[in-house]
């Protein structure tokens, strides 16, 4: 059965639409990585106005994140089109992932799926290394975890003075000022993409700093058991939708190569280089498919170059 036969079987009635929208995790990550960004809207619109008669959209998630700015335009764009919006998560849906999965009224939760915290990933050369070293990478909440540990251990005013210092040493004073700019604008828009749903003001701000600030790690996985703890409006996948959900991963993991676990580069004699296009995420419907591909350039001293990378109507396989 192929994807497009699998999501109509999402669509429980006529008046529902199922649309897919499935990110890569093809290996290494720092090459075929992907995240949800603006460039999807353009994809999304085009699609809802040719399905303006359906009132519910199911989508079918997994990402490992993406922009932060970009899920509130997302789901403001579903909610000008469809009355209810349903997110299925048959695996991750992390991260800025997760941020879109709250302009949900409803999340649809396997056994394999995750949630995680919302606290945006920050990436800083290491002063201390040399060039071309690792360099530091640590989340918006670790410089306020820094702050709640010089409260926590009551030292004085002039130690504290000491520790800003320090800090100043390791980051740039106009990059903690933009890091905590990016903690207001994370509960800004978590409280605006929750506000299409009916949650009491009471249990939505339990729910944003339970995703924002109370998670100590930026790598914790949320299953479906705390997200419920949590307040999140999830419902568990009965087993004709895990089925469904898991048939629908196998097809897009084998359509992403994600079953190559080695790239394997074999450029013929004579040539310097040899090209290879992959398919890096999906967006479909029973009716639309849209890929996001890349053009690899691979060259013989490892050397890899990019010259396609954009979303393209595909044609099924």
């Amino acid at each position: 059965m192929s994807t497009r036969e699998l999501l109509t079987r999402l669509q429980r009635s006529d008046n529902e639409l199922a649309m897919s929208l499935i990110y890569g995790r093809k290996n290494p990550p720092d090459l075929f990585g992907t995240q949800i960004a603006h460039d999807i809207i353009p994809i999304l619109y085009e699609i809802f106005k040719k399905n303006q008669k359906k009132d519910t959209l199911n989508l079918v998630l997994r990402s490992n994140g993406g922009i932060l700015e970009a899920p509130l335009p997302i789901v403001s764009l579903i909610r000008e089109f469809f009355d209810n919006f349903s997110v299925y998560i048959p695996e991750n849906a992390h991260s800025a992932a997760t941020l879109l999965s709250l302009g949900a009224n409803k999340i649809v939760m396997s056994p394999l799926s995750s949630l995680s915290p919302v606290d945006p990933q920050i990436n800083l050369p290491n002063p201390e290394q040399k060039e071309n070293q690792p360099i530091l990478r640590f989340s918006v909440e670790d410089v306020a975890g820094y702050y709640k540990l010089l409260d926590k251990l009551q030292i004085t005013d002039e130690k504290k003075v000491e520790a800003l210092k320090f800090l100043t040493e390791k980051i740039h004073p106009a990059l903690l000022g933009q890091i905590e700019r990016v903690r207001t604008l994370i509960q800004v828009i978590a409280d605006r993409i929750i506000k299409a749903n009916s949650i009491d003001e009471t249990r939505k701000a339990l729910i944003i700093k339970k995703l924002t600030e109370d998670i100590p790690s930026h790598n914790y996985w949320i299953s479906r058991a705390e997200a419920i703890e949590i307040g999140l409006p999830v419902e568990k996948a009965d087993p004709e939708t895990n089925q469904l959900l898991d048939a629908l991963m196998a097809k897009y993991k084998l359509m992403l190569a994600e079953h190559e676990h080695e790239i394997v580069i074999d450029i013929p004699d004579g040539s310097a280089t040899l090209e290879r296009v992959y398919d890096r995420a999906f967006i479909e419907t029973p009716n639309h498919r849209y890929s996001f591909q890349t053009k690899y350039v691979f060259h013989r001293n490892g050397k890899v170059d990019r010259s396609i990378n954009e979303w393209r109507p595909k044609n099924e396989d």
